[in-house]
């Protein structure tokens, strides 16, 4: 009998680990795609790595050098705050600095960083395959 209870508790947790990694994956299917910047001419395009979100900037109407490099990087997904938390390249700084991504709706996000006393947000919009 004990046999069988290994094989039960471990197909268990087989079936639990998997549960967990399509909880995963739901939440990061919400950001998967291209987003516009809602003010300026920047589109990135999220996609899912093995643990994590990034973004990589596919347009950039004010600066074609930046096309190709990563805007977001290693965004997780915090249940209990019910936010991303991530890095986003911050020019200004010239480095990655950690911000937070909140969904708005299915068809918009907002990135806050805060750097010392200064906070700053920026909306993403969803871009469509007809857009």
């Amino acid at each position: 009998m004990s046999k069988y209870f290994f094989v039960w508790a471990f197909s268990s947790v087989i079936s639990v680990f998997g549960f967990a990694e399509e909880i995963k994956d739901d939440y990061s299917s919400q950001l998967l795609g291209v987003w516009k910047h809602a003010e300026d001419p920047l589109w990135v395009q999220l996609s899912f790595n093995e643990t994590s979100v990034n973004g990589v900037i596919t347009q950039n109407d004010d600066d074609d050098t930046s096309v190709g490099k990563t805007l977001v990087d290693k965004v997780v997904y915090d249940s209990d705050e019910r936010l991303w938390s991530g890095l986003i390249y911050v020019p200004q700084l010239k480095r990655m600095h950690p911000m937070t991504l909140r969904l708005i709706d299915h068809q918009r996000f907002k990135i806050t960083v805060k750097i010392g006393f200064i906070k700053r947000s920026v909306e993403f919009l969803r871009i469509t395959e007809t857009e």
